[in-house]
């Protein structure tokens, strides 16, 4: 099982990490999230490979695989999208994430995130390969 997609519609020319939606993983749930849209119209097909990719990122290896997968790659692409759904969920899988960095300095890594306030991500945004956006700007959803 590969736990990186490789674009979609959307999202050109790169890499994709998705989690489920949910209040648990999210911490809340938006109105109108196109994400928990698609798990609704494609319960038999989204969810399962959502929730696989969530158990993958609690495994001790979750660092080693993903980074072997994009070392590995013959892909010309190096740019990582963190989230087109789900979020980070806590501070030892925030650390993961710089640990993949870290190991991979070609990489461009990126994500969205609604829960700034909630974690630390210093040491995310530290890194020069990693880019970290609030999407709450004045306490709104900025989208």
């Amino acid at each position: 099982m590969t736990l990186l997609k490789y674009e979609n519609s959307k999202l050109k020319h790169q890499f994709i990490f998705n989690l489920p939606v949910s209040h648990a993983i999210c911490g809340r749930q938006c109105p109108g999230c196109y994400a928990l849209k698609a798990q609704i119209r494609f319960p038999k097909t989204v969810i399962p490979y959502r929730e696989a990719r969530y158990k993958a990122s609690l495994r001790d290896d979750f660092v080693a695989t993903v980074v072997n997968e994009l070392s590995s790659t013959r892909r010309s692409t190096r740019t990582v999208r963190i989230h087109e759904s789900g979020e980070f969920y806590s501070q030892e899988y925030i650390a993961k994430w710089q640990a993949i960095a870290e190991a991979l300095p070609s990489f461009t890594f990126y994500a969205f995130t609604k829960r700034i306030k909630d974690f630390d991500f210093s040491s995310l945004k530290a890194l020069p390969n990693f880019v970290v956006i609030d999407s709450l700007h004045f306490g709104r959803i900025n989208y």
